[in-house]
């Protein structure tokens, strides 16, 4: 699997068993961990402590930050090259009626794919 963006959100089971949903594979999980780092180019995620994890603090500049917004990671992390499972597309006749694709199969006639972009913005408003 080609995931394409890495992303980090607060370390809870449900965020955990959402990547393992999806295809991501755990590589570490810390002890009293507060933080979910998945790294796009390898599929991996790992639940660290931040501040004892040095690399950590160069790493997130390249990710997305979803802390607070569990939605937003979600959605972050279901992008990938090789599957429509769980990414978020807007019909594009129904004045952007937004869906995620969980049970169905979708065609690109009616449906646009929505951009790393375009769920941030839709994510952040709703988070307000």
């Amino acid at each position: 699997m080609k995931f394409k963006h890495s992303a980090f959100t607060e370390n809870t089971p449900e965020m955990r068993e959402w990547l393992e949903e999806l295809g991501w594979k755990s590589k570490y999980i810390q002890e009293g961990a507060d933080i979910i780092v998945c790294a796009s180019n390898t599929g991996l995620f790992s639940a660290i402590v931040e501040e004892t994890q040095q690399w950590f603090k160069a790493y997130k500049a390249e990710c997305i930050d979803c802390r607070s917004n569990p939605e937003l990671f979600k959605a972050v992390t279901a992008i990938r090259d090789d599957s429509d499972y769980m990414q978020w597309f807007r019909n594009i006749f129904k004045g952007g009626h937004w869906f995620n694709d969980k049970h169905q199969r979708v065609g690109p006639v009616c449906y646009d794919k929505m951009s790393l972009k375009e769920l941030i913005e839709k994510f952040k408003k709703e988070e307000k």
